[in-house]
């Protein structure tokens, strides 16, 4: 008898363990889990830890299971099941204050934000679109060498690491910022040119440009409308009729 003790404490202890075990492993049930997710569609770590009653680290091994995300904000604090998030056309969704990405993390999230762009992006106009402050991000994903950082501009552009596509988004951001820029004025008139196109004004009481220019151009001065219409506006002619 003494020889079979050793041996039935032996399997009391296994079975205690095994038992033991068990109601471990059902604190944290997966279908339990998802349906709190389905419900609450997002959750916070500490909301779960504290319902299940259970480690993070036995709550995220489940929630491995079952497939989940955090969101890119809120030091990734938000999860919710993949298959809950409705994204938008760029890969973006959102919930109460919890947004989320279709590539998770914020700096996978600049990275392809970068690369699908036309025109590249500046720091500011991924703010507007992520709604998170992206600057030290965006330096981080230039260290690492996910997008390239155009410093010739103010503020800077990023754009594609490929050489092939990013002189396409250079291309189309010129085109962006000269369509942007306001028009220039026009070039300066020399005071001889002023003196003429006044003189004009007055021997044919001309003040518009429409009936300026063939007076001028009868008499060999080739001005551009707009530096004829800059003198009507300087000396208030169109307001006047006449200097």
């Amino acid at each position: 008898m003494k020889d079979d003790v050793p041996v039935y404490i032996m399997q009391k202890i296994i079975c205690i363990y095994c038992i033991y075990g068990l109601m471990r492993a059902e604190v944290v049930s997966a279908d339990h889990l998802s349906n709190v997710l389905e419900e609450r569609r997002v959750v916070t770590t500490a909301q779960l830890v504290q319902l299940f009653g259970c480690s993070p680290k036995t709550l995220f091994r489940k929630l491995q299971q079952l497939g989940y995300i955090t969101s890119y904000n809120k030091n990734r604090t938000g999860i919710t099941l993949s298959t809950i998030p409705e994204f938008d056309r760029n890969g973006l969704w959102r919930h109460g204050p919890f947004r989320f990405s279709t590539w998770k993390t914020l700096n996978g999230t600049i990275q392809h934000m970068v690369e699908d762009s036309s025109a590249g992006l500046s720091a500011g106009e991924l703010h507007k679109i992520l709604h998170v402050n992206v600057y030290h991000h965006v330096s981080s994903c230039v260290q690492d060498g996910r997008i390239f950082r155009d410093q010739s501009l103010k503020p800077p552009v990023y754009y594609h690491t490929d050489p092939v596509v990013r002189p396409h988004q250079q291309s189309e951001r010129k085109a962006f910022l000269e369509k942007l820029a306001p028009s220039r004025p026009p070039p300066p008139l020399s005071k001889e040119n002023v003196i003429r196109i006044l003189v004009a004004i007055i021997r044919h009481h001309a003040s518009t440009v429409e009936r300026l220019m063939p007076v001028l151009e009868a008499e060999g001065l080739h001005l551009s409308e707009r530096s004829i219409r800059w003198v009507l506006r300087k000396y208030e002619i169109e307001k006047r009729g006449f200097p």
